[in-house]
């Protein structure tokens, strides 16, 4: 149990069956959790110092309204199952290092709550990089920091969003988008490398502000709404996806093809 102070110990290995409970204070040092064992997140700000890492394989629960502060350089691998059930954000301090990163290679779902769970975009952000699920059960998923989405579905419900706003993010392989909810660009630059996105469960891809760039074509069934930003390269979207127009005045970049 960490609740407050610091923990530094190096390289720690929680045991199998065993029960990591963070509730404030500063992790420094390398953190590992195995497939057996859970890691809970709650209480107050915490933070995971410089060059720190965490790597779950197990569950981890994060509850509460206290923020994760991340430091230059600091790390969280999940390649288990990590579930966000309140309305709180990573945050980079600024501090010397290269950029906080989270990589998603088990599941990440948000859950259990209307409002934000927030990668924040203050002093460039906590990169989300994914190449897992990620579902969106309640509330939003608001990503500021930039990051790679390398495959896995995003599954969004009603009422719900998966919000770009800030960041540089790069697509690459393909994957389902399913709703009922809302895929939103919001302010990032989202480069689609030569993929296929296959909409399912009427979700819809919103495109409000921002830069959406690259080769994307759009398979299945849902909708796509244009209503701000600037669209550069090619987008292809099938007679199962209606393109609606609206909104802000928006630009179709030179050179750029849009096929509907």
């Amino acid at each position: 149990n960490v609740s407050g102070g610091a923990l530094s110990g190096g390289v720690i290995n929680i045991p199998a069956n065993g029960v990591f409970n963070w509730s404030g204070g500063t992790l420094v040092g390398s953190f590992n959790v195995p497939a057996s064992a859970m890691l809970n997140l709650s209480g107050a700000d915490k933070a995971l110092a410089s060059g720190s890492t965490i790597s779950s394989a197990g569950n981890t629960t994060w509850t509460g309204a206290g923020r994760i502060t991340v430091q230059g350089g600091s790390v969280f691998n999940n390649t288990g199952s990590f579930v966000a059930q309140n309305d709180a954000l990573f945050f980079y301090d600024s501090t010397a290092g290269a950029q906080p990163v989270f990589n998603n290679n088990g599941s990440f779902t948000k859950t259990n709550s209307i409002g934000n769970t927030d990668f924040n975009a203050t002093y460039g952000g906590m990169a989300f990089n994914n190449n897992g699920s990620v579902n969106v059960q309640s509330g939003n998923l608001t990503l500021g920091g930039g990051g790679t989405f390398a495959g896995g579905p995003l599954t969004i419900a009603a009422g719900s969003l998966l919000d770009f706003y800030a960041g540089v993010f790069s697509f690459n392989g393909n994957r389902t988008l399913t709703g009922p909810g809302t895929n939103l660009v919001n302010g990032a630059t989202v480069t689609f490398n030569n993929v296929t996105n296959t909409l399912a469960g009427a979700v819809t891809f919103e495109f409000d502000a921002g830069v959406v760039a690259g080769t994307n074509t759009f398979s299945g069934a849902g909708t796509v709404n244009w209503n701000g930003g600037t669209l550069v390269g090619s987008c292809t979207l099938p007679a199962t996806v209606p393109l609606n127009l609206s909104g802000a005045d928006k630009a179709l970049a030179s050179g750029s093809t849009i096929s509907s």
